[in-house]
């Protein structure tokens, strides 16, 4: 099992889930809003700082937060060991030229997350990298991976739209 290979394949998945979204949209095509998707590294990236002129263009940008164990498996016999889960959490950005186009990208995002309960993690790739990760040893396929968006919490109620994924249960 390996936790890097499990956590890249469901990006690859989170990934590819939001481009079918993107492209299947009914209103950004009525608007004319061109859209691209980001996955951004799992690090402080603040590109929507940036001024539009330098990162033209509508970008939805989803960064991981976190990775951690989920809670072990209960009602396993005696000594037996649970097998490893993971629960990822992801921020999605927006950086849109227009209001409307900002708006029409989180409808996206929200309509992706009702449509996909279950993350379909793909066997396949065309990218040579990405198709040997999606080969190795990561996510069990045979456990559903839900997809969630977490509601904003008590303390801070604007904050920024965050995927839950998970739990992703590693095979071994």
């Amino acid at each position: 099992m390996s936790s890097s290979i499990a956590i890249a394949q469901a990006g690859i998945a989170l990934r590819q889930c939001l481009e079918a979204e993107i492209t299947a949209d009914a209103g950004l095509a009525l608007a004319r809003v061109s859209v691209t998707l980001a996955l951004l590294a799992h690090t402080p990236v603040v590109l929507a700082a940036l001024p539009a002129a330098s990162t033209p263009g509508n970008r939805i940008q989803v960064m991981l937060l976190g990775a951690a164990p989920s809670e072990p498996l209960r009602n396993l016999p005696r000594g037996a060991l649970a097998p490893l889960q993971l629960e990822l959490r992801y921020r999605v950005g927006i950086v849109a030229q227009s209001l409307v186009a900002a708006e029409l990208m989180t409808g996206v995002v929200i309509d992706a997350v009702h449509r996909n309960a279950f993350l379909e993690i793909p066997h396949a790739a065309t990218d040579p990298v990405e198709a040997a990760l999606l080969a190795g040893l990561g996510i069990d396929r045979a456990v559903p991976v839900a997809l969630h968006l977490e509601p904003p919490r008590a303390e801070n109620p604007d904050t920024a739209l965050i995927l839950r994924i998970g739990p992703l249960t590693l095979a071994g």
